[in-house]
């Protein structure tokens, strides 16, 4: 398949988008990781109740981030081409939380506004800017297909999970090779430098808003929503405001 993306005048720069935004997205990517649950996670000590509130809030994000990019497939091309498959969390998801909480999950686990915020901004940008999406399913399966794969030993070992038992979130069995899964994702990231400046601009734009979307939901997992909402979420709107320099990598 051929890329969609017609070249411009501006000469290629010598960096790569993918190395650029990840350089751009660096600040508000160590900040989700230094969050008070994250941090507990990676010390093994968050609990199992806590895991299964995390995955029941990245649940109907990732249903939404599916469902808008396999809507977007087959009418933009761009979006299109981050459209993989094989990367879908939400039946994995579903599966754990049937583990974890039983086959009632979705009634008897409680939602989450910092969730309920971030689908809502999925579906925002999907209508009205879809190249914007692809700056969050960047954020999470970049995210998933790396220090996820940390996240999940960590679980194994102090939540007592396995494959088939609590952690198919973070098993990717339709994906053969995930080091060559980056690579082929950061590829397509690389094309975009064909799109027009501030399309560009927008995939970073909203790469941070999804980032600070996370971290709500993290620190809202900690009990700290008030701090969370006014502090990481951007205005509303399709552009992100009032974003600083930053620099990083995904989750």
């Amino acid at each position: 398949m051929t890329t969609p993306m017609t070249s411009h005048t501006s000469p290629m720069p010598a960096e790569g988008f993918s190395a650029r935004l990840r350089q751009a997205t660096s600040g508000v990517h160590q900040r989700a990781e230094k969050t008070a649950f994250i941090l507990g996670f990676l010390r093994g000590t968050a609990s199992r109740r806590a895991y299964t509130r995390m995955l029941a809030a990245l649940h109907p994000v990732y249903r939404a981030m599916e469902a808008e990019s396999g809507r977007l497939a087959g009418i933009n091309p761009v979006v299109g081409r981050f459209y993989f498959p094989e990367l879908h969390r939400t039946a994995a998801l579903e599966r754990d939380l049937t583990f974890l909480a039983g086959s009632e999950w979705s009634n008897a686990l409680p939602r989450m506004e910092a969730s309920e915020a971030y689908v809502k901004r999925i579906r925002f940008v999907a209508e009205t800017a879809p190249v914007r999406l692809i700056g969050h399913l960047y954020v999470r399966y970049m995210g998933d297909l790396s220090g996820g794969q940390l996240l999940a030993r960590i679980a194994g070992r102090s939540l007592g999970l396995a494959r088939g038992s609590g952690l198919d979130f973070y098993e990717f069995p339709e994906v053969p090779d995930i080091a060559a899964m980056k690579v082929r994702f950061r590829a397509r990231l690389d094309e975009l430098d064909a799109l027009p400046a501030e399309e560009i601009a927008a995939v970073v734009e909203e790469a941070v808003v999804a980032f600070r979307h996370n971290i709500a939901i993290f620190e809202q997992l900690k009990g700290n929503a008030f701090l969370s909402f006014f502090r990481n979420l951007p205005l509303p709107g399709v552009r992100a405001l009032r974003i600083e320099p930053l620099s990083g990598a995904p989750l």
